[in-house]
């Protein structure tokens, strides 16, 4: 909180410069899971900060630097998402990340298998995802990427406990049949 201020009072660039090294690698993961688009991230990322910056002044403290940090990202995350366009965020997600060679290349090591896997269900889930509505990959990305509590989601999204898992719930049963479809052996890997 120090540093909050010292960036509030004086407008120390030194001090927003340890803010933005601190948070800025969870940033991108959250602004990553939520438009599905490693570089659209990175430009969102530097979209939340700057508008950190310029807002700073008008944090109050009446919830943690971190939960109004996070509230940031989600709707800069959700702009930059709609500005993309579902089908074109999706393409771009299955064209840019799809089976990283270089991550495969590297898999020729022992237990190669099981992290080859492991892409693969990272990317199913962030399809699946991209799919959901902005609301809801929100509070499951907060939630189960992040490790938020129901509380700190409530507090970053602005909203009650109740409508996070209210919210939780209806994602649980929208991302299941996407995860059903996008599985190996799944609809989407099947022959008519």
């Amino acid at each position: 909180m120090a540093l909050v201020k010292r960036c509030q009072r004086d407008g120390s660039a030194e001090a927003f410069h340890v803010l933005y090294e601190r948070h800025k690698d969870r940033i991108t993961n959250v602004v990553f899971h939520l438009v599905g688009n490693y570089d659209e991230a990175l430009e969102a990322t530097q979209d939340v900060f700057l508008r950190v910056y310029r807002k700073i002044g008008k944090f109050r403290g009446q919830a943690s630097f971190t939960s109004w940090l996070y509230r940031i990202a989600v709707n800069v995350a959700t702009d930059h998402r709609r500005r993309l366009g579902r089908e074109r965020g999706l393409l771009a997600a299955y064209s840019r990340h799809g089976k990283p060679a270089e991550a495969l290349s590297r898999s020729a090591r022992p237990g190669a298998d099981e992290r080859v896997a492991d892409l693969e269900t990272a990317e199913q889930v962030r399809l699946a995802l991209r799919r959901l509505s902005p609301k809801l990959a929100a509070v499951l990305t907060l939630r189960y990427l992040e490790g938020r509590a129901y509380t700190e989601i409530a507090e970053t999204l602005n909203v009650s406990v109740g409508t996070v898992k209210s919210r939780l719930n209806r994602a649980h049963k929208a991302i299941a049949p996407l995860l059903t479809d996008l599985a190996p052996g799944g609809e989407d890997e099947r022959e008519d």
